[in-house]
């Protein structure tokens, strides 16, 4: 059950918190006093999209929050994290000016999927033209399993689909790791050929490092003959010219 809903900067709602009793509980005002802004609200906690024109003028960001009163044997209670004596369970969105939206359950930063199964477990939204969730087809199956006598059975079930995931999922690591490592092994194996094809020897760095110093002079040298030979003979006013002019 819903027992308080907190809306601060939501359309033209500025602060408002709003707390609902056991029982029926009724909203009345004139059209336009914001009775929708509420079913907008929690629409927003469940997860429905959220838009900018939703924030009120002039605001930096809109918040919503829900607490809910959650029953003992909640379906989603282990998932969302709740201890066997924690009998409440917060719900709250922000949308940011920039667009950006997140999701708190129970304080932890949490996702609009997980936000919309646990509202819609615990509420829901009859109105003109609204989908009930009755009709919902993926919801029949629950009803179906309140009634039958195999609360038991069901929750090992339950175990051995999330055991099978898990497991499902570490094998998909592994095959992608044994995918990365029988690569890195045809790369490794690739080197080793080329390596192996260059016929290299013992002392091969020194060698080649002698070379490199050699050619070095080598080069040294013929730079210093061509220079030699333009200061006797290529350049104006070379050696020879002024040989022969003498």
């Amino acid at each position: 059950m819903l027992s308080e809903l907190r809306i601060r900067n939501l359309a033209v709602v500025e602060d408002a918190v709003i707390p609902f009793g056991g029982g029926l509980n009724v909203l009345t005002g004139s059209t336009g006093a914001g009775k929708s802004i509420i079913l907008t609200a929690v629409e927003l906690l469940s997860g429905s999209r959220a838009r900018r024109s939703l924030l009120r003028s002039g605001a930096g960001s809109l918040t919503v929050e829900g607490v809910f009163e959650v029953p003992a044997d909640w379906p989603l209670r282990e998932c969302l994290g709740m201890g066997s004596s924690d009998d409440c369970l917060s719900i709250k969105r922000e949308l940011a000016a920039g667009g950006k939206s997140r999701i708190w359950i129970n304080g932890m930063l949490s996702t609009n999927n997980a936000a919309r199964e646990a509202v819609r477990s615990l509420l829901e939204l009859h109105g003109q033209h609204r989908q009930q969730e009755l009709l919902d087809q993926s919801n029949h199956i629950l009803y179906l399993d309140a009634w039958g006598d195999y609360k038991d059975v069901l929750g090992k079930c339950m175990e051995m689909i999330e055991r099978y995931r898990n497991l499902y999922g570490r094998m998909g690591d592994l095959l992608e790791k044994s995918k990365r490592h029988r690569e890195e092994e045809d790369f490794l194996r690739f080197q080793l050929s080329e390596l192996e094809g260059l016929n290299l020897e013992p002392d091969l760095d020194r060698k080649i490092e002698r070379r490199i110093k050699l050619m070095e002079n080598i080069h040294r040298y013929i730079s210093g003959l061509e220079e030699s030979r333009a200061l006797l003979n290529e350049e104006d006013g070379s050696v020879l010219e002024k040989l022969g002019r003498a």
